[in-house]
This record gives structure tokens, sequence and C-alpha cells, in this order.
């Protein structure tokens, strides 16, 4: 049995910032608010995920700086996940990171 009440599955939403290729997305501050609200209460973040419009499903130095500030990911235990919408591989591709040994792997 889980020692978490549930989990949560948080979708990065919001338009806010920009990057040198790309419109970039990042969590409105409402929501982090609940979010905090909700793990300081005992919920467990179960995954993030996102979508890449024009790219590959993977974590850009972007998504890894905010996934992994300082070093030490963000929210511990949680899977991120990228969706690539027009990616070279098919229409849709999904792919999954975990936290290991210090990074973001694929799996």
């Amino acid at each position: 049995m889980s020692p978490f009440k549930t989990e949560v599955l948080l979708h990065w939403t919001g338009v806010i910032l920009y990057s040198a290729s790309a419109l970039a997305y990042a969590l409105d501050l409402g929501v982090g608010r609940a979010l905090a609200s909700l793990l300081r209460d005992g919920w467990r973040l179960a995954a993030v995920y996102h979508s890449h419009t024009n790219g590959y499903p993977h974590l850009s130095d972007v998504d890894r700086a905010i996934a992994a500030p300082d070093g030490q990911e963000a929210y511990p235990g949680a899977v991120h996940i990228v969706l690539a919408l027009t990616a070279a591989d098919g229409p849709l591709t999904i792919r999954a990171y975990v936290w290991s040994r210090g990074e973001y792997r694929q799996q």
C-alpha cells in the first residue's frame, strides 16, 4: 500500500517563456500553488507531461533545467513524459524520462 494519499498527474500549461528555438511552456502560478499544497498534504506527483509541437520527444536543456534545478529533481519520483506531435519517426511519439544516477534518462 502506498504511503501517499493519492497520485497527481501534472500538465505544464500557460505560455510564459520563450527559448531560443521556440515557444516554451511553464507551470501556471496558481496551479503551482495548488500543487505545493497537495504535496504538503501527503500527495505525490506521479508524472509531468508536456508536448513538443515541432520536434522530437526529448527533454530539452530548458526542460531539464526546470525539472532539475541545481542538479536536483524538482519532483522526486515523478516520471517526465514528452509527446512529439510532428516527429520524424511518426505523427505522435511519446517518451518517458526518469531520474537515475543524477540525471534524467529515457525509459
